[in-house]
């Protein structure tokens, strides 16, 4: 949906291009973890059939978004807002609890490196595609 989204808002490309590296750099360690849950809990052609169909999700969802919502231009600033809200619900559930508890310190570490590395690259990007 973001990167519908992103490429319903920016026709060019370059935004929704940064988005879905972005999504797709999540979406594999995910789709590994959740492939190994499923494995052991379906066997191995319904594991491989429902990673198949969750790797999908994305793929049709961002098709859906991107050529449905450039008439609907209305959407754009509430569908953004509950993306980013989902976001910051899993950052505040997930990852900042866990800067709490035993390695702490380097949770906290890694988590604001995360953050650097994304700043940066958002950077990197607008100094070379300007």
């Amino acid at each position: 949906l973001v990167v519908g989204l992103t490429l319903s808002v920016e026709p060019s490309g370059s935004l929704a291009l940064v988005t879905a590296l972005g999504v797709m750099l999540h979406r594999l360690p995910e789709g590994i973890a959740s492939g190994s849950i499923l494995l052991d809990a379906l066997g191995k052609k319904r594991a491989r059939l429902a990673v198949t169909l969750l790797g999908l999700a994305p793929l049709v969802g961002a098709f859906v978004a991107a050529f449905s919502l450039p008439g609907l231009a209305q959407l754009h600033s509430p569908l953004l807002g509950l993306a980013a809200g989902s976001l910051l619900y899993i950052a505040a559930s997930d990852l900042v609890p866990e800067t709490h508890g035993p390695g702490g310190k380097m949770n906290a570490l890694l988590l604001l490196a995360g953050v650097a590395f994304l700043l940066g690259t958002g950077h990197l990007w607008e100094l070379l595609l300007g």
